[in-house]
């Protein structure tokens, strides 16, 4: 496992709300929450390790939400959210985390959190009844409406993939982050094995030499290997504004082949496919208004340059 995503008990929330509402000691939080000090002391421990509490050696022991970013998320959704927390408690924050980034069908959202797809299929219908998730078809999706949990998982998610990103490497830099996945640039090799390079780091394999002083890595909490559709579209997703980035990853799918149903189900899962079904369009031969694709001349001057027909 190469990053961990909190999750929260009730009572883990509740401590976390007594911090955000003042409360600073063991014994404080304890009176507030009605928990043993032991639990309470047990679980700001646990929040500390996860950079979601701050502790202060002082007698007693201060203690306050820390400033990371997914503890700066969740103070603001605790404080916005004047009732009950359920919607994130558990594995329910796994299955919103995954659906951060674009809607996406039960089997999908189990390859993602790694569960079960009853697991999830009940989990999905538990937020849907707390008005936190809504359907179209076999999509699911975050309620529009729910303004204040989509800020709050946009937030947690940053603040905790790159607390990871930071784990891995010093001089990583953040090139693109979606719930359980993220995508960075380094001039040093992460150690785990499971960071998988990505990218123009990750087209070389597949015959097309990109020069650069930096590598390109994909971390996810699934680990699983990128194949040439999620390379291109990993490429895409680094600068979705890039001319020359979208033709390289152009040029990959020409050079190495690619499954079409895929390719357009995993950008639709990334929320660019728009631009992968309008670079599929001039792959083909059809004609093409989107701003950022290369044009035809520049296509077949790349394409000439590696070989590719």
């Amino acid at each position: 496992m190469t990053f961990i995503i909190p999750t929260f008990s009730e009572n883990r929330l509740n401590i976390f709300r007594a911090m955000c509402h003042g409360a600073s000691s063991i014994s404080i939080i304890a009176r507030s929450t009605g928990l043993s000090e032991i639990t309470v002391q047990r679980a700001v421990h646990q929040m500390h390790d996860l950079d979601l509490v701050l502790t202060h050696r002082e007698r007693p022991i201060r203690i306050e939400p820390a400033t990371s970013g997914q503890a700066v998320a969740l103070r603001q959704f605790i404080m916005a959210e004047k009732s009950s927390l359920e919607v994130i408690i558990g594995a329910k924050l796994l299955v919103l985390l995954s659906l951060l980034s674009a809607p996406k069908d039960l089997e999908r959202i189990s390859m993602e959190t790694r569960l079960k797809r009853e697991t999830v299929r009940v989990l999905t219908w538990k937020l849907r009844t707390l008005g936190a998730l809504s359907t179209d078809g076999d999509s699911v999706f975050i309620s529009p409406g729910y303004q204040a949990l989509s800020k709050f998982l946009t937030g947690f998610s940053a603040g905790v993939n790159d607390r990871a990103m930071k784990g891995l490497v010093k001089d990583g830099v953040m090139l693109w982050t979606g719930g359980l996945e993220f995508i960075f640039a380094s001039k040093t090799d992460p150690v785990p094995a499971s960071v998988r390079l990505t990218g123009p780091s990750a087209m070389t394999s597949h015959g097309v030499e990109l020069i650069s002083s930096q590598r390109y890595y994909h971390c996810s909490y699934w680990d699983e290997e990128p194949g040439v559709e999620d390379i291109a579209i990993h490429n895409i997703l680094i600068d979705p504004h890039s001319a020359r980035g979208i033709g390289h990853s152009i040029l990959l799918l020409k050079k190495a082949g690619y499954d079409r149903g895929q390719l357009l189900k995993t950008s639709a899962y990334a929320g660019i496919q728009d631009t992968v079904s309008a670079a599929i369009d001039r792959m083909e031969g059809r004609p093409s208004n989107h701003p950022f694709l290369p044009n035809e001349a520049e296509l077949k001057e790349l394409f000439r340059q590696y070989g590719v027909l």
